[in-house]
């Protein structure tokens, strides 16, 4: 799934179908949980409800940051 602009998603882990958000410059890899995405064209932000997901660099997926409930994952995009 691609999206521009802000949605909530509450996801149950499917490891024969996983949950991938893609964003302008990053990913979102659902670990089953909740969370809110915010891809606005000069940020693009993940704030984790419960469970977990996997968020990094569309250009760098081998370094990915996996953030829990509670957690924020942010990135600038710079041009």
């Amino acid at each position: 799934m691609s999206i521009n602009g802000q949605a909530y998603f509450h996801v149950m882990k499917d490891i024969n179908r996983p949950f991938i958000i893609v964003g302008q410059r990053s990913t979102v890899e659902v670990l089953g949980t909740s969370f809110d995405f915010l891809s606005n064209g000069s940020d693009e932000m993940v704030n984790v409800t419960s469970g977990k997901v996997a968020f990094y660099s569309n250009s760098n997926s081998v370094n990915k940051s996996i953030l829990t409930k509670g957690k924020t994952g942010s990135m600038k995009l710079n041009g």
